[in-house]
This record gives structure tokens, C-alpha cells and sequence, in this order.
């Protein structure tokens, strides 16, 4: 049973719950906004904060727009994958009292002298939150490898939370999906553009060492982790 149904401006991408489970968050891609609702928890319902959304990175040639949110485990920070134009990652202080986010810093992700067209979709910490990845997909010639598709590293700085670039991680073409397992030792690649799976081990130093592929079904979009008790 439908308990509420919400409306928001176009290209909502996905919704995430805060830490404390008072505000629900929802990038929206189309007009470069996270909306951000009060929630009810024991009846189910939201409604809008004020303000009801944060602006978007902008400046120089704009778009970026947010699509996947998480939050730091341990600080008053979120981060998003800023998907078009000015493809990266976002960081953001949390207001959790206000249920407002304030853009700190914003890396962008695009290869240095590639002028194809990289869109960044989505973003994991690890564990521990000692790194933090996105990926980036080419999508400037999808029938034929350019080896720009990649997951990016970042390390985290433990009392700030911004980001510092490790580097670039080949990967399977076109990572719309990626998770890290529970123990944050091991990360997979869905490749949609090459029906496969990779599978990594993630170094001390946050590197991607390639494990093995997996020939998968055609156009995998989601991946997920679980963990299976014996």
C-alpha cells in the first residue's frame, strides 16, 4: 500500500535515507538539485525541508548534476557523483539539525587531454572510509573500446573528509554499477557495455588490482554484494 507518493523536478536518479533516519535525499540530475524531505519514520511520510533542495555544483561551463548520494560513516559529510559536463565527484558538508548540504569541494574526473564524453554514475566508500570510487563511463564511442572507462580512487581524509586522487582503475565498458564487498576488500565492476563482471582487490594503498572477469548476461546495470552465512 502506497503510503505517499512525491513529485519532483525531472531526472530524480535515486533516493538515499540519512544516518539518523530523519531526511530523505534524492539527486536529481536534470535540474542540477538534491532534494532534500523531512522524514517521518513511524508513519512513513516526508515533507519538504526549508529550503526544500540544494543547488548543484555550477560555475564555468555548469551541468555536473548529482545522481548517487552517500553519506561518510563517522562525519558530517555526503558525497555525489556529479554525472555530465564537468563529470566527478562532489563533497558536501551535512547539516543533519538544518537538513541542508553546503558544496565543499568538487574534483572533476575526466581524463587530462581526453576530449571524448565521460559521464560518472556511481560511487562507493569502503568500510573503513579510507577510500572512496567513482566510476567513469565513456560514452563518446560505446561500440568500441577507448580504455577511458574507469573507476577513480580517491583516499579520505579522516577529519575532513575531502578527497584526494589516487588514479584511474581500467575497467569493463561502461560501469554504470560497481559495489565493494562487506569486508571492503574486493570491488566489482558491472559492465554494461560489455556484458562482464570484474572482479578487484583493493591494495593498501587503494590501487585496483584486476582478479578476474565473468561473462555475464547482456547490459548488467546494478551489481550488489552480499554476504552468505555458512
Amino acid at each position: 500500500v502506497a503510503v505517499q507518493e512525491l513529485t519532483f523536478e525531472q531526472k530524480a536518479h535515486s533516493t538515499v535515507f540519512s544516518p539518523d533516519n530523519h531526511w530523505l535525499l534524492v539527486p536529481a540530475t536534470g535540474p542540477n538539485k538534491v532534494f532534500i524531505n523531512h522524514f517521518a519514520a513511524q508513519v512513513g511520510s516526508t515533507e519538504p525541508n526549508d529550503p526544500p533542495f540544494a543547488n548543484g555544483p555550477a560555475g564555468e561551463n555548469d551541468a555536473r548534476q548529482p545522481r548517487h548520494l552517500i553519506f561518510h560513516p563517522n562525519l558530517s559529510i555526503a558525497y555525489t557523483t556529479n554525472e555530465r559536463d564537468q563529470p566527478g565527484v562532489g563533497v558536501w558538508q551535512w547539516d543533519t539539525e538544518k537538513g541542508t548540504l553546503i558544496s565543499i569541494q568538487n574534483i572533476v574526473t575526466q581524463p587530462e587531454g581526453f576530449d571524448g564524453r565521460i559521464t560518472t554514475a556511481d560511487l562507493h566508500l569502503t568500510r573503513d572510509a579510507r577510500f572512496l570510487y567513482v566510476s567513469n563511463r565513456d560514452n563518446s564511442k560505446r561500440r568500441s573500446p577507448t580504455g577511458k572507462d574507469s573507476i577513480v580512487g580517491f583516499s579520505v581524509d579522516p577529519q575532513t573528509g575531502r578527497l584526494k586522487l589516487i588514479g584511474h582503475n581500467p575497467c569493463e565498458r561502461v560501469p554504470r554499477s560497481f559495489t565493494i564487498d562487506k569486508l571492503g576488500k574486493y570491488l566489482y565492476v558491472a559492465g554494461q557495455g560489455d556484458a562482464r563482471l570484474g572482479a578487484y582487490r583493493i591494495e593498501e594503498s587503494g590501487v585496483l588490482k584486476k582478479i578476474t572477469k565473468y561473462e555475464v548476461g547482456n547490459g548488467p546495470i546494478w551489481v550488489e554484494a552480499l554476504s552468505i552465512l555458512r
